[in-house]
């Protein structure tokens, strides 16, 4: 019974998780382009060193809000160049 329980709390916290991240992304533009694109095409990009990932839903909202606040949302062209020097020994262009 409380293993059910503790399954229905994480699944509705990742819900509302998921959802508050997209609404993000849907209501932001491109912090480098100021482009504004689809959800799916934004990204989150850590500004300085994060303890935890954006896309670790099952954290609480407030360990959300404050991973968010490391990050500046780019779209994926924006993410790819700034992350393009990291790649450089390798050919991604295939």
């Amino acid at each position: 019974r409380y293993r059910e329980q503790r399954r229905v709390a994480q699944k509705k916290l990742c819900d509302r998780n998921i959802e508050f991240i997209e609404w993000i992304k849907a209501n932001n533009t491109c912090h480098d382009c100021g482009g504004k694109f689809d959800p799916v095409c934004m990204q989150f990009h850590h500004e300085e060193k994060g303890k935890y990932r954006v896309s670790d839903y099952f954290i609480s909202p407030n360990m959300l809000l404050e991973e968010l606040e490391r990050c500046v949302i780019l779209c994926a062209n924006c993410h790819c160049i700034r992350h393009k020097d990291e790649h450089s020994g390798r050919r991604t262009n295939y």
